[in-house]
């Protein structure tokens, strides 16, 4: 050969990549996210102050991807375009997160569960993340 070289397979590679991120990645991506937000409501739900279980029992009921009059759980979007929003209806769970202005003028700190749970959830969300993709990419032949 003279000029050039040849790299055999790279079609087959091609059209498994091709089918890869059609199919089998926007699929996985979606009960992943899905996954993901469950997984950090029971992180949010077990740093949450309990007074009367009820702002409590909306993140342990969205952790199990339901909605009811308290608790919030919405897929939204498919394939590449997801986003899972999960949460509480209580209403007054912000201000037991977040904090607020006392009676008398004194801030309240608050407990900023959603954070904390964040915060300790985040590195643990990343690395699941990788073993999943890693598994995906091993399943479809790509890795």
């Amino acid at each position: 050969m003279a000029d050039g070289f040849v790299i055999e397979g790279l079609d087959q590679f091609r059209r498994q990549l091709l089918a890869f991120t059609k199919n089998k990645f926007p699929r996985a991506a979606e009960a992943w996210c899905e996954g993901l937000a469950m997984r950090l409501m029971e992180r949010v739900a077990s740093l949450t102050p309990i007074d009367t279980n009820r702002l409590q029992n909306s993140f342990i009921t969205a952790s199990m991807g339901q909605s009811d009059e308290d608790a919030y759980f919405e897929r939204i979007g498919r394939g590449g375009n997801v986003a899972v929003l999960a949460g509480s209806n209580v209403d007054y769970a912000d201000h037991v997160n977040t904090g607020h202005k006392k009676k008398n003028g004194e801030w309240w700190e608050g407990y900023h569960y959603f954070d904390d749970a964040w915060d300790e959830f985040e590195a643990e969300a990343a690395d699941w993340l990788a073993d999943r993709l890693e598994e995906l990419f091993s399943e479809s032949g790509l890795s």
